[in-house]
Parts: structure tokens; sequence; C-alpha cells
């Protein structure tokens, strides 16, 4: 179920990146500083493209990186008791495991990138374009208070079964 939320966040935010399009101004502001003014601009075609291909790519990661743990070579895995891990007979568990980090990591990312689209649609909703710095932080930090507990999931769900 969780792989199917995931790729159902992906769609959306797919969604979002085109319908959005046709909201833009033709020149976007897509880069801002600390104080919410814009200080980097893509055409609205290029900021489209730019989205599509970033959110591709990371869809990509996210969804075959269960089946690159499972089959790459064991030198370029590092997880935690990985020699037990690699064991034939726990390869399977590895990979619904490592499904299971990956799918919930990939629907938070996905989630942060549809609420950036979301905010940089309204940042770029006047003539003078400008970054609701609150709402941007408020998100960022969510998504770095989730990543610490994710990497804290991924050490223990790798930790060797009593």
């Amino acid at each position: 179920m969780l792989r199917v939320t995931f790729t159902l966040a992906v769609l959306i935010t797919l969604a979002s990146d085109l319908g959005l399009y046709f909201l833009l101004p033709e020149t976007v502001a897509t880069h801002f500083d600390r104080a919410g003014n814009p200080n980097g601009w893509m055409t609205k075609e290029f900021h489209l493209g730019f989205l599509l291909v970033l959110h591709l790519a990371f869809f990509a990661i996210f969804f075959f990186a269960p089946t690159l743990v499972i089959k790459s070579p064991p030198r370029f895995l590092n997880i935690p008791n990985r020699d037990f891990w690699l064991q034939p007979e726990n390869r399977d568990e590895l990979y619904h495991k490592w499904r299971f980090l990956m799918d919930s990591l990939g629907l938070v990312i996905f989630l942060f990138f549809l609420l950036m689209n979301l905010v940089i649609f309204e940042a770029n909703q006047s003539s003078e374009p400008h970054l609701n710095d609150s709402l941007f932080l408020t998100f960022f930090v969510s998504l770095l208070i989730y990543m610490l507990w994710w990497m804290y999931k991924v050490f223990s769900s790798f930790r060797i079964p009593e």
C-alpha cells in the first residue's frame, strides 16, 4: 500500500508541474535570498523541463533502489550489519525493509516537492515576486526532522535479529 501511496504522490507532483506551468508568468522566480527576494530566474519552459527531469530522476532512484541493493556487489553496499543481511536467507527481508524505507522517504520527498511547487507558484503571483519564507522554513525544517527520524529507522531496521 505504501508503494501505491508513494506512486500517487509522484503522479500528483508531476500533475502539479504540468498544471502550474499554465498559471506561471513567462519568467519564473525560482531561487530566493534569505529575505525572500528573488535572485534566480528561469523561463517557464525551462522551469517545467527542470522539474520534470528532477522529479522523474528522484522517482527512479526511490523506486529502483531496493532492487539495486539486492543486485549490487556487496562491496558497494554500506548498511549496518551488511554481512548478516547479505546472506541468501536474509536477502528477501533486506529487500522488503529497504523498499519500505525508500517508499516512505520517497513519499515525504514528493510531498515536499509538491509543497515547493505551491510555494514557488504563490511567490510568483505578484508583479514583484516574493517567497513566503516562514512557509518555506516550516516545510524545510519539517523535512529535516523527518530525515533525522528516517536515518534512525535505517540504523534500527538493520540490527541483527535476536
